[in-house]
């Protein structure tokens, strides 16, 4: 019960007692008289009743005095002593608690200011050493992030759930490097879930086919997969992560390491183009040789300044396929691939990549059909290769513009159809494309793409027609053997909404309420606005926010934009925020900026300091915007209501001074974010020490605050 609320109880007790007390003695006094004494006393009790009512009131008053007196000389400072005790004990031992009440409390506030200036001490000298024990594992910490920032492939580590524990440059800048995403379009970070960066159900066959393995007792289980990645060709190879209890081993956690395949394509492609080239001037050079060698043969007696002339053009040309031949050579040295890498690969990914490739590389139209899809498990890129060396060839002797492209199934098997209109193309032609050596190995050992489809328990044939024509290929691919297992596995099923980056452990949705709050992940988050009436007219005009991952502020992980609130900007508002209505010009709307922050704080606790002022802006542009923020919300104001029931300084500013917390930036979104977000780290411990340790806790003793039904 709240101090105020006893006060008055127990003023009206203390009335009531009174009260009851001179009415019973009315009564009794009454009923112990005679008849006649009866009559004499009703002719006093009026004159007697006034006087007595007086002498009620002012025992009243005088008591009444006393209990005011007794509640704000000691009972309401001491509960203000107790909940600064607690602050410097818990959060900010610099606290030092300023003199109030009766001499008595002022002398306890004394003895405890003194005992703080000792705690302070000796807690320094505590932190010191714990700094010092702290300083070789943060040496190691730093000797493996160097280590990981140096790694050539991009390395991301993930619980069950998809939820990022950690993650290096490459990573990011494989991730966000496209040309519509960013990092705002396409965050990565600390908490965030891997499938607002990856599709999903990879990610999900993935976790199935390690976990098979695990099962069947296979060591170190790797499995990969190639996806399309704006204008990349990302390849993902994953690995589990797991602990050993009672001689099992639970996955826990997924590494996911990711290479660009893209360069090896362009490679390819410029090696293709050398082999190409070096064809052609072989077939020029060897038919001018072929003519001045047949003249010589046919001509015996020749002249000797035309038979001079023939040996020069067999020796020029033969020099030119020297020279030709040797930096053909070099170039092969510098761009061979070599078969090593198998991925499991979905048809319409493999698909995707290729029609791309022949419309990027040759300019041929390609038209899809997505007939039926599976998993296969090859090497995409020497595929994609190898089909796109027989489009080339199409392309420049049949001077075909388009083919159609469509997957289908077939038993166990996957068909890769690629076919076109014309029917001028030699089989013989396609026949060459089958046995032309496209491919080396780990040996260094050549072979064409129909020995490399073979290799890969795959089949190719061609669609013959009449005169020894045909109209396209058919590639069959077996279906890998763990495709059939993957239907969705419900143990995958639901998505995270949090995560703790210590421990690898699995939370869905309908767990949340039952979240320590210290596992959770927060976005404090603050609103500048041209007023304080959301619902008269008054808009936004910036929003800033900082996600907060185990209780740290991740300053690489903010949010502060400039909103253009299509109005007239108060002069008021400007004076405040500092924001005046030129830098406004040009920036983006709401509609725009919504959106990105409802993907900023996917996954997150929205947190504010009165918060229902925020909301409530947030609230009114859904239906315009079509963006819904249905995360869960937590207030500073009212926790802090919660934890100092007898402070009445509640405002950010004052909180912030309690907690020895610096304010830079106030008035300003991100600078007003980043101090509410240091006011909820340091509120968890004091919300823990009275019982309230969850979400779902922390939200109900918030509904018991006096500010809880505040509105705008």
């Amino acid at each position: 019960m709240k101090p105020s609320s006893k006060y008055w109880l127990f003023i009206f007790a203390i009335a009531l007692a009174i009260f009851l007390v001179i009415g019973f003695s009315f009564v009794a006094s009454w009923m112990s008289l005679d008849p006649p004494d009866r009559e004499f006393f009703e002719t006093l009790v009026v004159k007697l009743a006034v006087f007595t009512v007086f002498d009620a009131l002012v025992i009243f008053l005088i008591v009444g005095g006393m209990v005011s007196l007794l509640f704000r000389l000691y009972i309401i400072p001491i509960l203000q002593l107790s909940e600064e005790t607690q602050l410097m004990s818990s959060i900010n031992a610099g606290h030092r608690i300023a003199p109030r009440g009766a001499s008595e409390v002022q002398q306890l506030i004394n003895r405890i200011n003194d005992y703080a200036e000792s705690f302070e001490t000796m807690q320094t000298s505590v932190d010191a050493k714990i700094n010092d024990s702290q300083s070789a594992l943060d040496a190691e910490r730093n000797r493996l992030a160097a280590l990981m920032s140096e790694l050539p492939s991009g390395v991301l580590v993930c619980n069950t759930d998809g939820q990022i524990l950690l993650y290096n440059p490459q990573a990011q800048k494989l991730l966000t490097r496209s040309a519509e995403a960013d990092h705002k379009k396409n965050p990565i970070g600390l908490g965030r879930s891997i499938f607002a960066l990856i599709e999903r159900n990879p990610i999900l066959h993935g976790l199935d086919v390690l976990q098979q393995s695990l099962k069947a007792g296979k060591q170190q289980p790797v499995t990969s997969f190639m996806l399309p990645f704006g204008t990349q060709y990302l390849r993902f190879n994953m690995a589990p992560v797991c602990e050993v209890a009672e001689n099992q081993c639970n996955m826990t956690g997924f590494v996911l390491t990711i290479e660009d395949i893209a360069p090896a394509i362009e490679s390819g492609n410029r090696l293709e183009g050398w082999l190409q080239g070096l064809i052609d001037d072989l077939e020029a050079s060897l038919s001018r040789i072929r003519s001045s060698i047949s003249a010589i043969l046919s001509e015996p007696t020749m002249e000797p300044p035309r038979l001079a002339a023939h040996r020069q053009t067999i020796d020029r040309e033969s020099y030119g396929l020297q020279k030709r031949l040797t930096r053909t050579r070099e170039e092969a040295a510098r761009n061979i691939h070599t078969i090593s890498h198998q991925e499991e690969v979905l048809g319409q990914h493999l698909l995707h990549v290729l029609s791309k490739h022949l419309e990027d590389r040759f300019g041929i139209r390609c038209n899809t059909t997505l007939q039926q899809d599976g998993w296969i498990k090859l090497d995409s890129y020497t595929t994609v290769q190898g089909i796109a060396f027989l489009a080339g060839r199409l392309k420049k002797r049949a001077n075909i513009e388009e083919v159609d492209l469509s997957l289908a199934r077939s038993g166990d098997h996957l068909l890769l159809m690629m076919s076109w209109e014309q029917d001028t193309v030699r089989t013989e032609d396609v026949d060459s494309w089958q046995r032309t050596a496209l491919v080396t190995d780990t040996y260094q050992h050549t072979f064409s793409f129909r020995d490399f489809i073979a290799r890969n328990k795959g089949g190719l044939r061609l669609n013959k027609v009449s005169d020894g024509t045909c109209n396209g290929i058919v590639i069959s691919l077996p279906l890998n053997q763990s495709e059939e297992e993957y239907i969705g596995s419900s143990e995958f099923e639901e998505r995270p909404v949090f995560y703790e980056f210590d421990l690898f452990e699995s939370r869905t949705l309908k767990y949340l309420g039952a979240m320590p709050l210290r596992s959770l992940t927060y976005v404090p988050f603050d609103l500048e606005t041209t007023g304080l009436d959301p619902t008269g007219g008054d808009e936004m005009i910036q929003l800033g926010a900082i996600r907060v991952v185990n209780c740290k502020l991740q300053h690489n992980e903010t949010m502060d934009q400039l909103i253009d609130p299509q109005r007239d900007l108060p002069a008021i508002a400007s004076e405040i925020t500092g924001i005046t209505e030129e830098m406004l010009i040009g920036q983006p709307k709401f509609g725009d900026v919504l959106p990105e922050f409802k993907q900023f704080a996917e996954h997150a606790v929205l947190v504010a300091h009165n918060a229902a002022f925020d909301m409530r802006f947030l609230q009114l542009k859904e239906i315009e915007t079509h963006c819904r923020f249905d995360n869960p919300v937590l207030d500073t104001l009212l926790l802090s209501t919660v934890v100092h029931p007898n402070q009445s300084d509640h405002t950010l500013d004052g909180i912030a001074g309690r907690m020895n917390i610096p304010v830079v930036g106030r008035h300003t979104a991100l600078g007003d974010a980043i101090v509410t977000a240091e006011i909820l780290i340091r509120l968890i411990p004091l919300l823990e020490a009275r019982g309230i340790k969850t979400l779902g806790e922390a939200i109900k003793a918030s509904a018991t605050s006096k500010f809880a039904n505040k509105s705008f």
